[in-house]
């Protein structure tokens, strides 16, 4: 049996793709001491607010790979190849503020650092506040 015509889309996908919501996407790291207690960075982005390191993804850039480069980027950890980002929690933020799109970002399980992990703590100054 021959397989049936393919039917036409009823509206182009370029058409239906400009009616999907534009949203920004982040990846940040849920990383913690011997003690369990997290790693919070104040950004000087946002008013200093305290938040797990971490940032918006790259054009294309998948959000796994946004948390290890945004880690190194921001604090060098994941740098010496002993911080190994596992899958952890999915986050939508709603449009606030000046801020006009959603956010959606991934958490992911950074695990716990060692003593040694810790001390190669490097802050970026132009991204954190000390």
């Amino acid at each position: 049996m021959a397989d049936p015509a393919p039917r036409p889309h009823p509206v182009p996908p370029a058409e239906y793709v400009r009616t999907l919501p534009h949203h920004t996407v982040y990846g940040c790291l849920d990383v913690r001491d011997e003690r369990g207690r997290p790693l919070l960075l104040r950004s000087v982005h946002v008013g200093q607010v305290w938040q797990l390191p971490g940032g918006n993804a790259e054009h294309g850039e998948a959000p796994w790979r946004t948390t290890r480069r945004e880690a190194v980027e921001g604090t060098g950890l994941g740098e010496f190849g002993d911080l190994e980002p596992r899958p952890f929690l999915a986050h939508f933020v709603h449009p606030a503020g000046e801020w006009p799109l959603p956010k959606t970002g991934l958490v992911a399980d950074g695990g716990r650092l060692t003593a040694v992990q810790r001390s190669r703590i490097r802050l970026d100054p132009d991204e954190n506040c000390r």
